[in-house]
């Protein structure tokens, strides 16, 4: 996504330019739903899983189809979501896991369909005790594309790397939020407090 698609998106659909472009009005799986917060976003369309049985019960309550289940084993048939949702999620894997995450992710996703994530920095990832190690784009890339590392991989991982974009300060203001975004984007920084990084599952 270019400067002028991510101000264009903005000031016409009035939301974050990544949500616009790749998940609005798909059917999405969100991985690590928490308090539900993303599928309520479209409780018609999108699904939720989380491993926290708390977190889950919280999000039924709110009326959103939020089901236990564990990332690392997806019960969804093949090709069932046009897109997948995953903010602050992978960062809390070992890198088989991380890698198992991604083929699972690739599995449910329709050819074609995308992988929209979200994670911390490499500078910001160590400020939460969960977290194992931080993915910056260069891992997803090689990941993804190297033979070398096909002894993580454990298998096809039918995900092509899209693209990444840095953040450098995380906002609560929205508007202001998008003014700093449209800057990352434009400008993008060397050392981002955290990442969007977009995959996409290979055609047949």
């Amino acid at each position: 996504m270019n400067l002028l698609e991510y101000v264009q998106l903005g000031l016409k659909h009035r939301v974050d330019p990544f949500y616009s472009k790749y998940l609005a009005g798909r059917r999405v799986l969100d991985i690590g739903a928490g308090k539900g917060d993303f599928v309520a976003r479209d409780p018609a369309r999108f699904v939720g899983i989380d491993v926290d049985p708390g977190l889950v019960e919280r999000c039924r309550k709110r009326g959103l189809d939020v089901r236990l289940m564990n990332a690392l084993q997806l019960e969804f048939p093949d090709n069932m979501f046009e897109a997948v949702h995953a903010a602050q999620v992978i960062e809390h894997f070992d890198a088989s896991d991380a890698a198992t995450l991604l083929r699972e992710a690739g599995r449910v996703l329709v050819p074609g369909g995308v992988m929209v994530l979200s994670t911390p920095g490499v500078r910001n990832v160590w400020a939460t005790f969960s977290h194992v190690r931080p993915y910056p784009p260069m891992a997803f890339r090689k990941l993804l594309s190297s033979d070398t590392e096909g002894y993580v991989r454990d298998g096809r991982i039918d995900l092509a790397f899209e693209g990444a974009w840095g953040t450098r300060w995380y906002v609560r203001n929205r508007h202001l939020s998008f003014l700093l975004s449209a800057l990352d984007v434009m400008l993008k920084p060397h050392d981002p407090t955290g990442w969007t990084i977009v995959l996409r599952k290979k055609s047949p």
